[in-house]
């Protein structure tokens, strides 16, 4: 059983009850009262909320018709099927969860005659009026179907609909919402669209291999990609890198960051504690050898976030445990459950201070094959993280013409749950069968994807600005022991969009180009020119 609330009490989902279709009915003469097509927005406000009701519809394709619903309790996720007026729900989408309904769950039926009810599972409906006028963006739309919903609960809600152009009011009396635009807004985010664009685009804006690590070069990288549109920040330390020693912490790249997303005004941020790393644990030392459920590893968790949480300002809503786990859990099967119960621990911690907060793991692109393994683990998680190489397992690169196909396993894999695509990434050594002309194929063809569907979409981060030096790669080819180290160490040294001697990539002018039309909103939805 799922239960999903919304508007003023808005739905309460408890199924199953038996419902009825509608009684034998007059055909009402009027136009379409709900169009459905993609595309279609409705910005709807009451004189006694700061937030609008915004109802617009995500896709619609092969006759089912997602719907999404943001006012200023909650926000989910509708699918709908539209017959001779009438709109069936199959499903509802909220915090992470779906629910399946029976086909014939009937919702609006903008056809019935006036005073005529019907049931669903969802709740008793009557159509109180079908000439109700109702004043909205500074014209009287006449002709209108009101729809009274008593929901399971007893709760009532008002829908108001007009011909051809669909919801017009919501609720009755002074704090009515009333449509007030049926403009596509410029965020489906929780960010000012003035400032922010609709696409989060976050860059490792590391430093360049030939300049030294310090504070004037890691702001110049900062402030080269704020140039280029990035309007994402995503951090993610390592636990053990964070927790120097027992409960003493290094906060200071977190602060730091925060810092510029305090001074450049990005309340985008995502944090990704790393737990596990991959194919081995990133937890303090102490605690190696401990159960993931075990109460110590659960404490020192706790009191990690208590110490970290306070230094965030209220930038982050978004929170990763666990980097690339399907490797781990490839080696150590029997450990799933535990790691469920603290990533689940870790939520219940986390939401005590950011109480919307949105939590996660992230897999590799070959961990959608493993999401049965995973499940235990990934139903604990309320949006969808992975990193994107597409490569081999030789890490030979696959053609960029991949890209559409890749993506379409993606978009399955995370069902109703939005993307964080925790890290892009793609080299250009001819070691790894790549080139540059081939990086900058791909990172365009990832941005155009995202463009045409950027609501299924937390945001992206693109790994690396700048290829690394030798002696980091060969620490990092240390650490993560990956068989075939040449062909891994050529894959991790030609990442950036720059060289090693800071020069451009071909792929650099694109990412400044393309990335500063698709965050300033100026896109096309349909293509990223």
């Amino acid at each position: 059983m799922i239960r999903a609330s919304a508007a003023i009490g808005w739905v309460i989902l408890v199924w199953p009850s038996v419902g009825c279709g509608p009684a034998e009915r007059e055909m009402p003469s009027g136009g379409n009262y709900l169009p459905l097509n993609e595309g279609r927005w409705w910005s709807l406000r009451s004189p006694s909320s700061s937030k609008p009701i915004t109802l617009g519809v995500l896709n619609a394709k092969a006759g089912r018709i997602q719907l999404r619903f943001d006012n200023p309790w909650v926000s989910s996720d509708l699918w709908l099927t539209s017959r001779d007026g009438r709109i069936y729900v199959t499903a509802v989408a909220m915090n992470g969860q779906t629910a399946n309904l029976p086909p014939d769950t009937l919702y609006w039926d903008t056809d019935a005659n006036e005073k005529q009810t019907w049931s669903s599972t969802l709740g008793h409906y009557r159509v109180v009026s079908r000439h109700k006028k109702v004043r909205a963006m500074g014209r009287d739309f006449e002709n209108c179907i009101e729809i009274e919903e008593t929901t399971q609960q007893g709760n009532r809600l008002y829908w108001t609909f007009a011909p051809d152009t669909g919801f017009v009011q919501f609720g009755e009396g002074k704090d009515a919402f009333i449509l007030e635009s049926t403009t596509q807004p410029a965020s489906l985010a929780d960010a000012p669209p003035s400032r922010i664009g609709t696409i989060r685009i976050a860059l490792d804006a590391n430093t360049f291999a030939n300049e030294s690590y310090d504070p004037r070069s890691v702001a110049a990288r900062f402030r080269q990609a704020r140039d280029a549109g990035v309007n994402l920040i995503y951090m993610s330390p390592k636990w053990n890198e964070i927790e120097t020693n027992r409960q003493m912490y290094k906060l200071n790249d977190i602060g730091y960051k925060i810092s510029e997303a305090v001074q450049e005004n990005l309340p985008a941020v995502v944090l990704h504690i790393r737990v596990i790393d991959t194919n081995q644990r990133a937890i303090p030392a102490d605690l190696m050898d401990l159960p993931f459920d075990s109460e110590q590893v659960g404490l020192r968790l706790d009191r990690l976030l208590d110490a970290v949480l306070p230094k965030l300002e209220g930038r982050v809503k978004y929170f990763l445990v666990g980097n690339e786990i399907d490797p781990y859990f490839k080696q150590h099967p029997g450990e799933v459950g535990a790691f469920a119960k603290l990533v689940a621990r870790a939520a219940v911690r986390i939401r005590k201070t950011v109480p919307d907060a949105q939590i996660s793991v992230s897999t590799t692109l070959d961990g959608i094959k493993d999401d049965g393994q995973l499940r235990p683990i990934l139903d604990r998680t309320t949006f969808f993280a992975l990193t994107y190489y597409p490569m081999s397992t030789d890490f030979v690169v696959r053609d960029p013409s991949t890209v559409d196909a890749d993506f379409d396993h993606i978009l399955l894999a995370a069902g109703s749950k939005r993307i964080f695509l925790q890290e892009v990434g793609y080299p250009t050594s001819p070691n790894n069968g790549s080139s540059e002309e081939k990086q900058a194929e791909l990172f365009s063809r990832v941005l155009d994807r995202i463009a045409t569907e950027p609501q299924r979409f937390v945001g992206v981060n693109f790994t690396f600005m700048s290829d690394f030096s030798d002696s980091l790669v060969r620490s990092f080819t240390a650490y993560y022991r990956m068989p075939g180290a040449n062909r891994f160490a050529s894959f991790l040294k030609s990442l950036g969009m720059f060289d090693d001697q800071g020069r451009p990539k071909k792929a650099w002018e694109m990412f400044a180009r393309k990335v500063k039309l698709l965050t300033q909103g100026t896109v096309n939805r349909q293509h990223a020119s």
